[in-house]
């Protein structure tokens, strides 16, 4: 995030020490964020991390170090989808759909 973001415009972000324990996993709960839930995603690799809210959820594969991964890069259409709606999830919903993403 802060090589994507230098300018600090994403002023929030939840890492493991934010996480709670829910049936064994570490999972981030968007809603200790204090923010409406039509203005917040998360983008991860891992399920069980956006569990307590799935249609705020981004799955994303793993990174490795590869330096020819564009994961990232194909889901520039979802971020120019997220600039035309008021509801994230909207976006989010048509993204995953189309992309057939296992949230």
């Amino acid at each position: 995030m802060d090589q994507m973001d230098p300018e600090g415009l994403c002023t929030a972000r939840l890492h493991r020490d934010h996480c709670s324990v829910v049936h064994g996993s570490f999972t981030k709960d968007l809603a200790r964020m204090n923010r409406n839930m039509k203005d917040i995603m998360i983008l991860d690799n891992t399920p069980n991390a956006y569990m307590l809210q799935p249609e705020n959820a981004v799955p994303i594969k793993s990174w490795n170090g590869e330096p020819d991964d564009t994961e990232l890069i194909e889901l520039i259409p979802l971020f120019i989808l997220l600039s035309k709606v008021d509801d994230c999830r909207e976006a989010i919903e048509k993204f995953v759909s189309a992309n057939q993403c296992d949230i």
